[in-house]
């Protein structure tokens, strides 16, 4: 058994993965662009439609560590591999972190009183 931080973040993109795949699928007229098709014609593209204009951002799952490029690109990228990707991201996550803001009641004193009182 061992520890990383890299794999933690390997961990973290699985727990993304699967909950993403564990969402409800919504059967709406909306959800599966009825109105959309009807207004493309046939040959056309939905491309410009209102409807996947709206959507195409968040429509699909955007991973945190996995690269999805072709072998091509991500060989003209560096070859990165899913340990140097994860160093990076968990070096990033810890420069950019900020401790929460506390008040003097939810600190804990550094000395417990009755060990301060001996």
């Amino acid at each position: 058994m061992s520890a990383s931080l890299e794999k933690m973040v390997v961990d973290a993109e699985l727990l993304r993965n699967w909950a993403e795949m564990l969402k409800p699928i919504a059967f709406s007229d909306d959800d599966l662009a009825v109105e959309a098709i009807k207004d493309v014609a046939v040959g056309g593209h939905f491309f410009g439609a209102a409807h996947t204009l709206a959507r195409y951002e968040s429509a699909f799952y955007r991973p945190l560590l996995s690269d999805w490029s072709n072998f091509e690109n991500w060989t003209d990228a560096g070859a990165r591999n899913a340990t140097v990707r994860a160093t990076g991201i968990w070096k990033k996550m810890l420069a950019e972190y900020l401790p929460p803001p506390s008040s003097p009641q939810s600190r804990r004193p550094s000395t417990p009183t009755w060990l301060a009182d001996a």
